[in-house]
């Protein structure tokens, strides 16, 4: 979705590039809170991964962490793109 940002602004769709960047912002700051716990659970949410299983140690989403992913994916998802491979 940030390239979709950089590609509305280059196509003078300002308005629009804000909207999407402003509704964004909320799952970059978790990212950068959660760290790559976060990222492995979008990617299963977007069928990429099948688990969380990672080979460094680090604390498991709470109920709250996944509420606000929740959250955040009702806000962004109708600026996902289908993922096909």
């Amino acid at each position: 979705m940030v390239q979709q940002v950089w590609d509305l602004f280059f196509a003078g769709k300002e308005k629009e590039g804000r909207a999407l960047h402003y509704s964004i912002l909320p799952a970059l700051q978790l990212e950068g809170v959660l760290g790559m716990r976060y990222a492995k659970q979008v990617m299963i949410r977007r069928g990429i991964f099948k688990n969380t299983i990672m080979r460094k140690a680090s604390a498991e989403l709470s109920d709250d962490d996944m509420k606000e992913i929740d959250r955040i994916f009702e806000i962004v998802s109708p600026w996902m793109k289908d993922i096909s491979f």
